[in-house]
């Protein structure tokens, strides 16, 4: 017997759940289903089926679209260390890594800590650069507090990575208490790229491309 695919033309409401997803038309999603005549019965069936399919990839899709618009590495420093912070932000936009990167990333009117909130939701992770200078107070302390309820609300879709700066006055007796049941890295500046890379949770991490200076 001949097998063929089940075009998702044969239901209008099916066909139009994968228009809107950009799918063409005949796209052969609806499932596996031998050539010939159909009864009544077998039709609602071969239908719903192509319903289903249509339901999980519209899901799977919004899910990963979801995902690549909150998938920002908040970058939280002092700015004494803002040239090395450049830096980094540099190597992980060229490996196709979206960033929150200070005052460059705040929309016009908006105050530093609201912009900060706004910052956190599209966030997938926070980068705490510990320095000699780094201390839990100000913004940075907003920030600690902000990092924490993500990731107390996202579980592991939401990633706090300490990195101690070595060559940069940073020590264990630097890092903010409320980081202190968490494990932090201490690096060296060459480091500091590969150890945020391995700590990203995983849906940023398949986003890790080589892209190309615009």
């Amino acid at each position: 017997m001949t097998w063929l695919a089940a075009y998702i033309s044969d239901s209008e409401a099916t066909n139009r759940s994968f228009a809107q997803l950009g799918f063409a038309p005949g796209f052969a999603a609806a499932g596996i289903f031998p050539a010939g005549s159909y009864e009544d019965d077998a039709k609602v069936a071969k239908a719903t089926a192509g319903l289903e399919i249509a339901k999980l990839i519209q899901n799977w899709a919004e899910k990963k679209r979801h995902n690549m618009e909150n998938s920002r590495i908040f970058l939280s420093h002092k700015g004494a260390n803002k040239p090395l912070i450049e830096k980094i932000d540099r190597a992980l936009r060229l490996l196709n890594l979206k960033t929150w990167f200070d005052r460059d990333d705040l929309v016009a009117g908006d105050t530093l800590v609201r912009g900060v909130d706004n910052a956190f939701a599209g966030c997938a992770a926070t980068v705490f650069f510990i320095s000699g200078e780094y201390v839990d107070a100000g913004v940075i302390g907003k920030e600690i507090d902000r990092a924490l309820h993500e990731a107390a609300m996202r579980g592991g879709e939401f990633r706090i990575i300490p990195l101690v700066l070595a060559q940069h006055g940073g020590s264990d007796d630097r890092v903010p208490a409320p980081f202190k049941t968490l494990v932090w890295k201490t690096v060296d500046d060459a480091e500091i790229v590969p150890t945020i890379l391995k700590a990203l949770p995983a849906t940023v991490q398949g986003q890790v491309r080589y892209a190309a200076p615009k």
